[in-house]
C-alpha cells in the first residue's frame, strides 16, 4: 500500500474559500451588499458528452441548484441521448446545438447571436470540447465564461488541444476539480496555476445516507449466499477505471479462501474483455457486470465493500457516493482520489494496477471488521462535511457573480 497526506496541502472544504484563483475571495458575497457583483441574469452550462458519466451529473446538480436559487437556467448538448433525457424529466428542455467543426468560426458567431437573444450572460462549460466553444462563444457574446475540466487525459498529448487549452486559461476562467488536476494543467499549459480555480465536485449526500432496508433485494437479484462478501464498484466499463485488476484481485482473494464477489455498475467497451479475463481466472461465477443502473444509492447499500481501482481521476463522484453511503472502500492512489480520501483514515488507498495491493487492502477489510467500520463512518462524516452540493453550489456561484 502507498501512503498518501492525510489532508492534501492546498485542499480546502469546498466553497469560496477553496478556489485558488486570482479572482477567488475567501468571504461569501451577498446579493444585498453593495459592493457585491449581481447574480447571473441567465445561466447556459454546455457539454459535449452525453452521459451517463460524473461530469454530466455535476452539470445535472449544478442546473438543478440555480433553480431553486431562481436562476434561470439552460443547457446546451450535441446531441440526444441519456443527459438529455434526464434534464427533460427535471422540466429542462435542453437546446440541442449543431456540432461544431474544427475551427468553426461561423458556428461560433451564431452560437453567440444566439446567447444574447436569449439573454445569456454567463456560461458555464464543461469537458474540453465545451471550455474551448464556450470560451470563444462567450467573448464573442460579450459574457462571462466558467471553463471546468474534469480529468487529465483529453489533452496533453497533442499540442493544438495544449494549445487551445492555453487560450482558455486567458480567455475564461478556468476551473479544475482537484488540486491534482489543477498542477496537472500548470505544468501541461505552461499557465501560472492561480489562474485555475479549484472547486471540488459535490453532490446531495443525503440522498446517499445508509439504508440497510435496500441491500437485501440486489444480493437476492444475484442469487449471493448469506455468507458472501460483495465487493462493489461504480463507473463506467473502460480501461482507465482500472477494473481488470479488481477481477485479479477477485481471484487472488478466492484462491485465499474468502467467500466475495463483485459487482461493477456501469457499461461500456471493456464488458467482454472483462467477462474474458474472469473466465481465464476461474472467477466468471463470483463477478456481476450489472450495466448502467439508475438505482445506483440502492446498489451501494447492498455492497459490503467499495473498490476504486482506478488508473486516472479528476475529483470522482462515485468515490464520494460511496463515502456518503458509509462504505468501507479500498481505492488507488490515483489523481485526485487522495484529496477526497485520505489513507488510513477514510479508506485504504493502492498503487494504481496493482492487483495484489488492492488484493490485500480488501483482505485487511476482511479480516478487520472494526478497521472496516471506522472507515465507513469517517469517511461519511468527511462526504458530509467536504462534499455537499450545496457547498460546490457555492463556490460555482462565487465565480459566475459578476460586475454589470
Amino acid at each position: 500500500m502507498v501512503a498518501s497526506p492525510q489532508n492534501h496541502p492546498e485542499f480546502v472544504p469546498a466553497g469560496p474559500a477553496s478556489l485558488h484563483s486570482k479572482t477567488a475571495t475567501n468571504t461569501p458575497r451577498r446579493d444585498g451588499d453593495t459592493a457585491a457583483p449581481a447574480r447571473p441574469r441567465r445561466l447556459l452550462q454546455l457539454i459535449e458528452t452525453g452521459g451517463p458519466g460524473g461530469a454530466e451529473n455535476v452539470l445535472r446538480n449544478l442546473s438543478r441548484c440555480a433553480r431553486a436559487h431562481d436562476i434561470p437556467v439552460e443547457v446546451g448538448l450535441l446531441r440526444e441521448g441519456w443527459l438529455a433525457d434526464a434534464l427533460r424529466e427535471e422540466g429542462i428542455e435542453p437546446w440541442i446545438l449543431p456540432e461544431p467543426g474544427r475551427m468553426d468560426v461561423g458556428w461560433a458567431w451564431r452560437t453567440a447571436r444566439e446567447v444574447r437573444r436569449r439573454g445569456i450572460d454567463v456560461i458555464h462549460a464543461h469537458e474540453f470540447a465545451m471550455n474551448c466553444a464556450g470560451s470563444l462563444v462567450a467573448r464573442l457574446a460579450g459574457a462571462r465564461c466558467i471553463a471546468t475540466v474534469h480529468g487529465n487525459n483529453y489533452y496533453p498529448d497533442k499540442w493544438r488541444r495544449r494549445m487551445a487549452y492555453r487560450a482558455v486559461a486567458f480567455g475564461a476562467q478556468m476551473v479544475a476539480v482537484s488540486c491534482h488536476t489543477r498542477e496537472h494543467l500548470a505544468v501541461t499549459l505552461g499557465v501560472d496555476r492561480e489562474r485555475i480555480a479549484v472547486v471540488p465536485n459535490g453532490l446531495d449526500t443525503a440522498a446517499h445516507a445508509p439504508a440497510p432496508q435496500a441491500r437485501a433485494r440486489l444480493r437476492a437479484e444475484l442469487g449471493l449466499a448469506p455468507d458472501t462478501t460483495l465487493i462493489g464498484a461504480t463507473g463506467n466499463l473502460y480501461t482507465v477505471k482500472g477494473h481488470a485488476y479488481l477481477v485479479q484481485a477477485l481471484a487472488q482473494l478466492r484462491q485465499r479462501g474468502h467467500k466475495v464477489a463483485v459487482a461493477i455498475a456501469g457499461r461500456g467497451p471493456e464488458e467482454a474483455p472483462l467477462r474474458a479475463l474472469a473466465q481465464q481466472h476461474g472467477v466468471a461465477d463470483a463477478l456481476h457486470l450489472l450495466g448502467f443502473r439508475e438505482d445506483v444509492p440502492a446498489l451501494l447499500q447492498a455492497f459490503d465493500l467499495y473498490a476504486m481501482p482506478s488508473l486516472s481521476e479528476g475529483m470522482p463522484l462515485a468515490l464520494i457516493e460511496a463515502m456518503a453511503a458509509g462504505k468501507p472502500i479500498v481505492a488507488s492512489a490515483a489523481g485526485g482520489i487522495p484529496e477526497i480520501a485520505s489513507a488510513h483514515d477514510t479508506a485504504l488507498l493502492v498503487p494504481p494496477a496493482d492487483a495484489t495491493a488492492l488484493a490485500a487492502a480488501l483482505g485487511r477489510l476482511l479480516e478487520e471488521p472494526a478497521l472496516a467500520d471506522s472507515l465507513a463512518r469517517k469517511g461519511r462524516e468527511r462526504a458530509r462535511e467536504r462534499f455537499s452540493l450545496n457547498a460546490m453550489f457555492e463556490a460555482y456561484m462565487d465565480l459566475y457573480r459578476h460586475d454589470d
